[in-house]
């Protein structure tokens, strides 16, 4: 009887193994899927169930058809701005994004968006994006609208965050690669700030999460300025600046920093600080 059940379940391994491998063939075939990894302690029929929704997920996208958002939802009567009164808006907004959401569409805006401007967001430019007619399963499309203002923080942060932790390939690549000015407001060459980086880091160690609080944030058209305090823990002690930023947009992607009084800032606190007396 032992020997009997041994048997049958080195069969049912075998039938999955052989399912398995039939499924991962299939993906490969028709999606070029590459036949990686596989994790030894992961269940064949888990497995089974796991490439059978990966064949559904690539099948359902291969025979999409692209339409714009209005057309998913069925083009909905849209109300415009003007027509909606101030005490009516917020919940004009809740039952578009509720609406959006019943379509499988998630909207997370990020930055502080005026109610009048997140409505003609979604009556406006969202309703023109592009998706797949029909959403396959429980998956969502989503968007996440930001405002300048917060892309431009988030800029600075990365750049904050690299100078921290000595990267200075990550800091180096968050200047501006048209003009770049030092803390008083001349020209400078990158070789200049890499030397100053040297200097910073010569008295501090590598910090891998600075607190970052903006306590300005301006945007006009491609330019912007920002004032941050940057506090972290050193030993016993807590450490701050209050540094400033004058910011571009990246002709690529993204902003870059112009000028700034960061690397100064972090000079004058470490060096007075190194030469306090025990």
């Amino acid at each position: 009887m032992i020997d009997d059940e041994k048997s049958l379940d080195e069969l049912r391994q075998r039938m999955q193994e052989s399912l398995i491998q039939a499924k991962r063939d299939q993906l490969r075939q028709e999606f070029g899927m590459v036949d990686g990894f596989r994790d030894p302690a992961l269940p064949p029929e888990i497995e089974v169930e796991w490439l059978e929704y990966i064949y559904r997920f690539e099948k359902h996208f291969e025979d999409a058809r692209i339409v714009p958002v209005r057309e998913r939802l069925g083009w909905p009567k849209l109300d415009p701005l003007e027509e909606i009164s101030a005490d009516k808006l917020p919940s004009a907004v809740d039952e578009l994004l509720q609406l959006l959401m019943d379509f499988n569409i998630s909207v997370d805006f990020f930055g502080d968006w005026p109610l009048a401007e997140m409505y003609r967001y979604l009556t406006e430019e969202l309703m023109e994006e592009e998706i797949e007619e029909i959403p396959f399963e429980d998956v969502f499309a989503c968007f996440t609208p930001s405002t300048p203002e917060y892309d431009m923080e988030m800029w600075i942060e990365f750049f904050v965050r690299d100078v921290f932790k000595h990267d200075l390939s990550g800091a180096l690549n968050g200047l501006s690669c048209q003009v770049l000015l030092d803390a008083q407001g001349r020209p400078v060459a990158p070789s200049i700030v890499k030397n100053q980086l040297a200097d910073v880091w010569e008295y501090m160690p590598p910090i891998q999460n600075p607190t970052i609080e903006f306590s300005r944030t301006k945007v006009v058209g491609e330019r912007g300025e920002a004032a941050a305090r940057i506090s972290w823990e050193l030993g016993d002690e807590t450490l701050t600046v209050n540094s400033d930023f004058r910011m571009g947009m990246c002709p690529h992607e993204g902003w870059e920093v112009v000028q700034t009084t960061l690397l100064a800032d972090l000079l004058t606190m470490l060096r007075i600080d190194n030469s306090t007396p025990d």
